[in-house]
């Protein structure tokens, strides 16, 4: 009988030691839970790249390999996934598909999915009909679903501190002050009369979030911390050629993983107007996109040694609303569109740099032929358009994922009335709604105000919204 008791006790001992370690299990899957994968999507045939005269660019090669990330995150209620990925930018049906895709290998909610493009110009164009768009359109899916894979499986305990890096000079407002007094908006303005010096202060400051990770990888490794890295500036160092490209974000990568031993992610900040410059070696301009990479990333790994700790609780909240507004249709009244109709058929007969163009261009006073293209497609537009506006927070840590080119101005409003210790400014995501410049910009015809769909007034309603929707999920916690 003694025997049996002690057998009774015994087991109840192992029970109890296997319900505390089981307690124990689940208390740490429902903390903060970070994974991390990346995978190729460098492609081994022509595709067409984008950024300049995008059309005529097929790619012969590349300079670098071009990568998707993927950061899955979850406090033990749901799964998430933000992706970052050496893309111009991707439109129409590109995104819900892969999410869609996602979805069905991994069971992740499609609302729980953002994705993100580095908006480099020497990447694939997604957003165009040509030959192999539709194999590069599944290769990307087939990439989207092994890195939710992977990184879901990397997922470990992780804590969120946050840091930011003010950088000299890394980036410019491509808009410029003329000798004449006017202002010359971005590579498309009129400079006739010389560039004098820079119309607005540009943002240079480099977000950073750093996920510190707990555990060891299959083969018993620690596992890596995961920085996540945005910075509002334009990849177009590459732009001009034909091979593929990361542009300066690969380099900024590689350099921080070399010399900080972590994970890298890179995002596009607000950079609708804003264009990457430096002092490096003393040039007012550097040309060499892996330079500029580096120095950048030199910042950030400076900066990881004063990053700050988020405490509290690490629940994860999100939100998307939907924006109505309406479109931009300044300057479409019939005699204007007839006179951009003409050059844009002058343009299909001769060529967009042909000298008939630009009599034409001339003849009817527009800017340049990309100003009469653009007469044209905003007379098509709807009266009204919509965008999807998605916040997602981590904690005292929220993110903006903004499906258009912001600019820096906006960038730094939401940033400066955020009511979380740092909101996160990912544009470039989600599609892409083109630019959609501030009040000032419009004060003059520049290319960004010539090609975006959202009327004057939109950027600074978008960006007051943005804040409203963060203090109003920042009050649910």
């Amino acid at each position: 009988m003694k025997r049996i008791l002690c057998f009774a006790i015994a087991c109840l001992m192992v029970f109890a030691l296997c319900a505390c370690g089981s307690s124990g299990k689940d208390a740490a899957k429902k903390g903060l839970q970070v994974g991390f994968a990346r995978e190729s999507i460098t492609p081994n045939y022509p595709v067409c790249l984008q950024g300049g005269s995008y059309k005529d660019r097929i790619s012969t090669g590349f300079l670098d390999m071009l990568y998707l990330t993927c950061i899955a995150v979850s406090d033990g209620t749901q799964t998430y996934l933000i992706y970052t990925g050496d893309i111009k930018l991707g439109t129409g049906s590109f995104a819900p598909e892969t999410r869609a895709r996602v979805y069905a290998a991994t069971g992740v909610p499609l609302e729980n999915m953002y994705i993100n493009g580095t908006h480099t110009h020497a990447g694939v164009a997604i957003r165009y009909n040509w030959d192999n768009a539709d194999r590069y359109k599944e290769d990307f899916y087939k990439a989207a679903i092994k890195a939710a894979e992977k990184a879901i499986k990397d997922m470990s305990a992780a804590e969120v501190s946050v840091g930011t890096a003010m950088t000299e000079k890394m980036a410019w407002v491509r808009h410029y002050t003329m000798a004449d007094g006017t202002v010359s908006g971005s590579n498309f303005g009129n400079r006739a009369s010389g560039e004098t010096g820079h119309t607005f202060e540009a943002d240079n400051e480099l977000q950073m979030v750093l996920f510190s990770r707990d555990g060891v990888d299959e083969k018993g490794k620690e596992k890596k911390d995961i920085l996540l890295a945005s910075f509002p500036a334009h990849a177009t160092f590459t732009e001009g050629g034909t091979e593929m490209s990361a542009d300066f974000p690969g380099p900024f990568r590689d350099y921080v993983e070399q010399t900080a031993g972590v994970h890298c992610a890179y995002f596009i900040g607000s950079a609708g107007d804003q264009v990457p410059s430096s002092r490096i070696a003393g040039e007012s301009f550097s040309k060499d996109y892996r330079a500029y990479g580096k120095e950048l990333g030199r910042y950030a790994v400076e900066a990881l040694s004063n990053m700050t700790k988020l405490e509290g609780d690490n629940e994860i909240k999100a939100v998307t609303e939907v924006y109505v507004g309406a479109t931009h249709k300044a300057g479409t009244d019939p005699q204007r569109v007839g006179n951009a109709n003409e050059v844009k058929e002058a343009i299909s007969a001769y060529g967009s740099g042909s000298q008939e163009v630009k009599n034409l261009v001339a003849k009817y006073g527009f800017s340049s032929y990309l100003d009469a293209s653009w007469t044209v497609k905003r007379a098509g537009l709807p009266e009204e358009r919509e965008l999807e506006m998605k916040i997602f927070a981590i904690g005292d840590l929220s993110f903006v994922f903004a499906p258009y080119e912001m600019f820096g101005t906006s960038g730094r409003y939401i940033k400066d009335n955020t009511p979380y210790a740092m909101t996160f400014i990912a544009t470039c995501s989600e599609g892409d709604a083109s630019y959609i410049p501030t009040e000032a910009a419009f004060d003059y015809n520049c290319y960004e105000s010539q090609c975006s769909y959202f009327a004057r007034g939109t950027a600074e309603i978008l960006a007051d919204k943005y804040v409203s929707m963060l203090t109003a999920l920042k009050g649910e916690a």
